[in-house]
C-alpha cells in the first residue's frame, strides 16, 4: 500500500512481503543452423533438465534454440543461465573447430 493511502513501510510490514514468494523467468535464445541447434540442445539436456525448458523452433532456413528458466529467486535463475552460457560456448566453439 503507498504511503499515501496510509500505508506503513515498517520493518514490521516489511516482514509480511518477505514471505510472498516471487517468480523469476528469462529466455535464451540462439540462432543458426537447425543441426548446430540440435547439437547444443545436446550439449544443454544433460546439465539439469528440471531447471530449464528447451525448444527448438524453425526461423525461416535456420532454427532457433530458445531456452527458459523459471525460479523464485534471481541468484538460482542467474546461476542456471550462466551455467547454461558457459556450456553453450564450449559447445559451439567445439562445433566450430569441426566445421
Amino acid at each position: 500500500m503507498p504511503l499515501h493511502e496510509g500505508g506503513d513501510r515498517s520493518s514490521k510490514n516489511r516482514g509480511a512481503a518477505r514471505g510472498i514468494m516471487g517468480r523469476v523467468e528469462t529466455e535464451i535464445v540462439w540462432s543458426g543452423s537447425p543441426e548446430k541447434a540440435q547439437a547444443l540442445l545436446a550439449a544443454v539436456s544433460p546439465d539439469d533438465p528440471n531447471s530449464f525448458e528447451a525448444e527448438i523452433v524453425e526461423v525461416g532456413e535456420g532454427a532457433e534454440l530458445r531456452i527458459i528458466v523459471v525460479g523464485e529467486q534471481l541468484k538460482t535463475v542467474r546461476s542456471t543461465v550462466d551455467d547454461l552460457l558457459a556450456c553453450l560456448a564450449a559447445a559451439e566453439s567445439s562445433l566450430d573447430v569441426n566445421d
